[in-house]
């Protein structure tokens, strides 16, 4: 019988320098956005880069798609309790909440990964930034190139600017009439 002085190991080539995420936007040179699975797909993979962001969920949208939370912070913070304590400045960030409107989702997405990969950052030492990427969730999955056409892209297509029930979000803030707001 035949034995191994030393175990048996198994090397993995691995790059040293990894390619940092990219949203939708940036692998398509800007001619699409992401839609939910891939918002949601990206900050999993950058909690899973840094220890300095928390993912959380603000809710559910009308048709029951959790609404993704990131909390940024240097240590991060897991409960306003934690925030609060932490004496910072919490600043939130809302994005898509009209979903044809998708800047903003990519941008959130493209600060969180730029602030994360930096090996040190200033800002998250001194701020708890709270950024929820996908507000409308529903809205953004009614992606179609038939969608504000006046617009000037993506040339793939945008959402819409109501939740699945017609309600503009962003006018829902006083009257509380949505499961998003």
């Amino acid at each position: 019988m035949f034995r191994l002085a030393v175990p048996l190991l198994l090397l993995v080539a691995t790059p040293l320098h990894a390619e940092p995420p990219k949203t939708v936007a940036e692998k398509t040179d800007f001619k699409a956005t992401s839609r939910y699975a891939d918002v949601v797909a990206f900050a999993e993979e950058l909690a899973k880069l840094s220890d300095r962001v928390k993912l959380s969920s603000i809710g559910k949208s009308e048709e029951g798609r959790s609404l993704p939370l990131m909390i940024l912070a240097d240590p991060v913070v897991e409960t306003p309790e934690q925030s609060a304590k932490s004496g910072k400045l919490v600043v939130l960030a809302f994005a898509n909440i009209h979903a044809g409107e998708v800047d903003g989702k990519e941008a959130v997405l493209m600060l969180a990964r730029d602030l994360l990969l930096e090996k040190e950052s200033p800002i998250l030492k001194n701020v708890v930034l709270l950024i929820v990427p996908i507000f409308n969730a529903d809205g953004n999955e009614k992606i179609d190139k038939a969608n504000r056409r006046e617009q000037a892209g993506p040339e793939d297509g945008v959402g819409v600017r109501a939740n699945s029930n017609g309600y503009d979000l962003n006018r829902d803030f006083v009257k509380l009439e949505t499961a998003e707001v």
